[in-house]
C-alpha cells in the first residue's frame, strides 16, 4: 500500500524537481509483500532520471532479507548498501558525552569510567542500546548521585532483563 501511495506521488514531485526519500528504519520486520510494494517506485523514472531514493535501515538480518528470492526484485535495484559496525569501547564514552551535552547537560564527567565500561561491555557497541542503559542509570541515579556508578548500570541492566 505504501508503495503504491507514494508511486502516485512521483509525478508530482518530480514536477516540482522533488525527490522523496523515504526512511524506514527496522525494515527487516518488513513483510515480503511490503518490501515488494516498495520495489514499485524505484521503478519510476523520467527522462532516464530516478525520482525516488530509498533508505532501509536495520541489523544484519535486513540483508539476510534482501537476497531471499522473493526480495530479489528489489535488492537489484539497491544502488549503495554499507554495513556500520557497533561503536568501540573506546568510542562509547566521547559519544555519552556528546549525547549529554545536547540534552544541556554540564560540561562535567557525570559517568563513572566503571559505569562506562560496564555500558560498553554490555551495549556490543549498539547506539540504540548504549542510550537505553545510559538513561536508565542515569534514572537510577538522579534521586541521590551526583554521578552515575557500575552500581546504577547494574540496576539499569536488571529493569532491562540485560546481562551484564
Amino acid at each position: 500500500m505504501a508503495g503504491r501511495a507514494i508511486s502516485g506521488e512521483l509525478p508530482r514531485l518530480a514536477g516540482n524537481r522533488q525527490t522523496p526519500v523515504p526512511v524506514i528504519d527496522e525494515a527487516h520486520h518488513l513483510s515480503s509483500p511490503v518490501l515488494e510494494n516498495l520495489r514499485m517506485p524505484a521503478n519510476f523514472e523520467i527522462d532516464s532520471e530516478q525520482c525516488f531514493r530509498l533508505l532501509l535501515t536495520g541489523p544484519a538480518g535486513l540483508r539476510r532479507r534482501l537476497v531471499m528470492g522473493v526480495n530479489e526484485s528489489l535488492a537489484r535495484r539497491l544502488v549503495v548498501r554499507l554495513h556500520m559496525d557497533g561503536l568501540s569501547a573506546e568510542e562509547i564514552a566521547p559519544y555519552i558525552e556528546h549525547r549529554l551535552r545536547l540534552a544541556g547537560a554540564p560540561d562535567i564527567p557525570i559517568f563513572e569510567r566503571t559505569a562506562l565500561a560496564a555500558i560498553a561491555r554490555t551495549a556490543h557497541g549498539l547506539p540504540r542500546r548504549i542510550n537505553q542503559i545510559a538513561r536508565n542509570a542515569l534514572a537510577a541515579a538522579a534521586d541521590r548521585d551526583r554521578e552515575v556508578s557500575e552500581n546504577h548500570v547494574a540496576q539499569a541492566l536488571d529493569e532491562l532483563s540485560l546481562k551484564a
